[in-house]
């Protein structure tokens, strides 16, 4: 039987920082905000998994992380970023405040879930 676990706000507010924040590369690859240092996305990811996980397997957290994210028809999110929203409109209240903060005061925030620096 599988248990389905509601996506917490600051998980939610999580990805619209990662995705919002990458930085772009070579090959149309993506790294991590410049805050992670030359961390890959799998430790940024465990770096928050302790208090975000919500009891989730850490496969099953990145996998609850990356289905938060709303591809529009090109199968991509381009188009919610230039709207300001990055992520299934369902979640759209959770950021209407917060993702109008500065970088900086979202990043202070999030710290806060941030494990082993």
């Amino acid at each position: 039987m599988r248990i389905n676990i509601e996506r917490s706000p600051e998980m939610v507010k999580l990805v619209y920082f990662l995705e919002k924040y990458k930085i772009a590369g070579p090959n149309r690859k993506a790294y991590p905000p410049s805050e992670f240092g030359n961390l890959t996305w799998n430790e940024v990811h465990e770096k928050f998994y302790s208090k975000l996980g919500d009891g989730r397997p850490f496969k099953t957290f990145m996998g609850s992380a990356n289905g938060l994210r709303a591809p529009n028809r090109e199968g991509n999110i381009k188009s919610f970023i230039d709207d300001g929203v990055a992520l299934l409109p369902k979640y759209k209240e959770i950021l209407r405040d917060w993702a109008k903060l500065p970088r900086e005061m979202q990043w202070a925030d999030l710290r806060k879930y941030y494990s082993g620096e």
